[in-house]
């Protein structure tokens, strides 16, 4: 999922594939090992990549939201609010405040 977190379609189908177990195995595992979903876990792998990048005032939002995986830049912001209860901008801005 670390290489691949910038693919809008990655799906469970794709990784469970890829390490050649059925998705239930898969997400039992995966849940027992980290205590958060697959789901939740590229969210918040995404929203970390995702503030690096807000560190450059260079890159428009939707951009950023483009290179971690999110095609929709109102969905990127929602998710980047609820895992951080911070609108991208705000956090932009904070940063720079630093």
């Amino acid at each position: 999922m670390e290489r691949n977190y910038r693919n809008r379609q990655l799906s469970l189908t794709e990784i469970s594939e890829y390490v050649g177990v059925t998705i239930p195995h898969l997400c039992s595992v995966f849940k027992e090992g980290t205590g958060m979903t697959i789901k939740h876990f590229l969210s918040e792998y995404r929203i970390d990549r995702a503030k690096e990048l807000l560190a450059n005032k260079e890159l428009k939002l939707f951009d950023i939201a483009l290179q971690v995986g999110y095609g929709d830049g109102e969905y990127f912001s929602k998710i980047f609010k609820k895992i951080t209860n911070l609108q991208p901008s705000e956090y932009r801005k904070r940063i720079a405040d630093v």
